[in-house]
């Protein structure tokens, strides 16, 4: 299929074109900030914002799209399932993750 917008250098502002499984961890970081996160299964969202705040978004339903740019999910007192870090697919391939719909890899690994 083509894509007429393959050669535009992607911004903070367009669409997420990967994403990457998210499992809660309380002291690792995601591999990468995301662009937004998806919750598959609704519930309470734990997670570090890319300013390094903490917050806690309560009752998310099922299927939201949160535009949020986050580098954790806390497993304390997160009890949403199912979710999904939003990024390009240029940072995906750089850092060798297979996007999600592939395999389902997890998006954690320890800080550097």
């Amino acid at each position: 299929m083509s894509d007429r917008f393959a050669s535009h250098a992607p911004s903070l502002t367009g669409p997420a074109s990967a994403g990457f499984a998210i499992i809660p961890n309380d002291s690792l970081d995601l591999v990468e900030i995301t662009r937004a996160v998806y919750v598959g299964i609704g519930g309470d969202l734990v997670v570090t914002v890319a300013s390094g705040q903490a917050l806690t978004f309560a009752s998310v339903p099922d299927g939201s799209v949160l535009p949020l740019r986050i580098s954790r999910v806390h497993a304390t007192g997160t009890t949403a399932e199912s979710i999904l870090g939003l990024t390009s697919l240029a940072f995906v391939l750089q850092a060798g993750i297979v996007p999600v719909a592939t395999t389902g890899e997890k998006g954690n690994k320890p800080r550097d």
